[in-house]
């Protein structure tokens, strides 16, 4: 199996744990202390799974992070800022989803289509190419968010 298929698969089976289990959490505790409670360890995580990623030999300190961050194309950090940004306030969003009383296959399915959502956007802005094959995709995940939403 390549790598990319078996990391889009495994990302997708911690996606479901995830939804699965904050449907559960929703029914016992809100939204926001479920945030408070997870954002610690998704630091302890980011800074685990960044530091098991780094080169062998790579100094491990305060002041070669910040030379390194500093050497990066600021584009590239500014759309990085950007991406945590909108994938906090999307987390957010999808646990306000639960808390007001959406299904977990609705609520996943309908946050899901955000690839084809992605997909349409980048096409409108020049950076993807019109693909029938991908546009039958973004179809098909728009009609299974009508489906999955109307059976709430």
């Amino acid at each position: 199996m390549d790598k990319w298929l078996y990391c889009s698969i495994f990302s997708c089976c911690m996606y479901s744990i995830w939804t699965i289990s904050m449907k559960q959490a929703s029914r016992t505790i809100d939204a926001t202390a479920s945030n408070l409670i997870q954002l610690p360890i998704r630091i302890i995580v980011t800074l685990f799974t960044a530091l098991l990623r780094m080169k062998p030999g790579t100094e491990l300190s305060f002041s070669s992070t910040i030379n390194y961050i500093g050497d990066l194309n600021f584009q590239g950090v500014i759309y990085t800022i950007v991406a945590c940004v909108a994938s906090v306030v999307a987390t957010f969003r999808f646990n306000d989803a639960f808390l007001y009383g959406g299904s977990g296959s609705a609520v996943t399915v309908i946050t899901g289509c955000y690839p084809a959502l992605s997909y349409v956007i980048s096409m409108l802005m020049g950076l993807e190419s019109f693909n029938p094959l991908k546009f039958l995709g973004v179809c098909l995940a728009v009609g299974s968010c009508f489906c999955f939403a109307l059976t709430k």
